[in-house]
């Protein structure tokens, strides 16, 4: 029997607009067409039935091509260059200011660099509110020179270099070479930390090591992720 609450056979505008959003120019009157077809079949049965079920199939074409948006080498492109744009600057002032903590700075954030969670520092208040005209008066060139990282830094350089020149990359492969190679570092420092407890006079060398690692090699990482992607 007719739903008397069949009145309307519209889709959800909303669920409409989404689709609209996330489904390819080319393929959007296809799909939308025969969404909207089954939808008002539906809707001679039960509204709130057709109502669901249209938002069902709206969540999973909107996935669907979301997760092929999310493989395309034009959103890679993009991510890299915010990242590089945002981590790069971030680190060398915050690498400043770790450089130059004094007996003012908290009690937790101490307690944060003895364990070698450098990165939860982007999000302390105590980190974000200081100004850069503060950090760069401190600024001095020698603060961002360490030979393990340099030493590293070459390997991962070499690694790329010769894994590229055996299988090229794609720009995805690419990419997760280069997020290992700058990674490692880092969870190399957390380990070590974690296992050897130093001192805290002893906390800063591998502390080094985990950050300007990051900062030496992502400037060519980013650029060889990005020569590797299509024009």
């Amino acid at each position: 029997m007719e739903n008397s609450n069949s009145s309307d056979p519209r889709p959800p505008a909303l669920a409409n607009r989404i689709l609209n959003l996330v489904v390819p120019a080319h393929l959007r009157e296809s799909i939308t067409g025969d969404l909207e077809e089954e939808f008002t079949t539906l809707l001679k049965y039960n509204k709130q039935n057709a109502t669901r079920w249209y938002w069902r199939q709206t969540m999973q074409t909107s996935l669907h091509f979301f997760a092929q948006y999310l493989a395309t080498e034009s959103l890679l492109k993009k991510l890299v260059i915010a990242v590089t744009l945002v981590l790069f600057p971030t680190l060398v002032l915050m690498i400043s200011w770790l450089s130059n903590m004094d007996h003012d700075t908290s009690e937790h954030i101490w307690q944060s660099l003895l364990q070698g969670q450098v990165h939860t520092f982007l999000f302390e208040a105590e980190v974000l509110s200081l100004g850069t005209d503060k950090l760069l008066s401190d600024f001095d060139l020698g603060m961002y020179f360490n030979t393990p990282a340099t030493l590293w830094t070459l390997f991962a350089l070499a690694a790329l270099y010769i894994r590229n020149k055996r299988a090229d990359f794609s720009a995805h492969q690419a990419a997760a070479w280069c997020t290992m190679l700058m990674l490692l570092p880092y969870l190399f420092g957390l380990i070590y930390i974690e296992i050897i407890q130093p001192q805290a006079r002893h906390v800063g060398p591998p502390v080094a090591f985990m950050t300007l690692s990051i900062v030496y090699l992502i400037l060519p990482m980013a650029w060889f992720i990005l020569s590797k992607s299509k024009k």
